[in-house]
């Protein structure tokens, strides 16, 4: 059982990896469209605090899925998917 937990996990990992960038891109679109100018400093803080919390999140999901705490299909795409509804909501709120 544990052995096909963590192989789904790690199959639905690997899967999610190449939509890593559309979700990267749906995260820059709300910042790189607001209006006016921000300090660069807080710019690249922000960018490597939301790189930080990404792979954080993605670590931890895998190590649940892997243990078979959850799903291996959440455990793969859990952190696209939380970081891309963050993107499309902030990028609708800008208009």
């Amino acid at each position: 059982s544990d052995v096909c937990s963590s192989d789904l996990t790690q199959f639905h990992g690997r899967l999610a990896a190449p939509f890593t960038c559309l979700v990267v891109v749906l995260l820059a679109l709300p910042f790189g469209a607001a209006p006016g100018r921000r300090n660069v400093a807080v710019g690249v803080g922000v960018s490597i605090a939301i790189a930080f919390a990404f792979f954080v999140l993605s670590r931890l999901s895998l190590v649940l899925g892997t243990g078979g705490h959850v799903p291996g299909w959440v455990a793969g795409w859990l952190p696209n998917v939380a970081f891309g509804t963050v993107g499309v909501v902030l990028t609708k709120r800008l208009r």
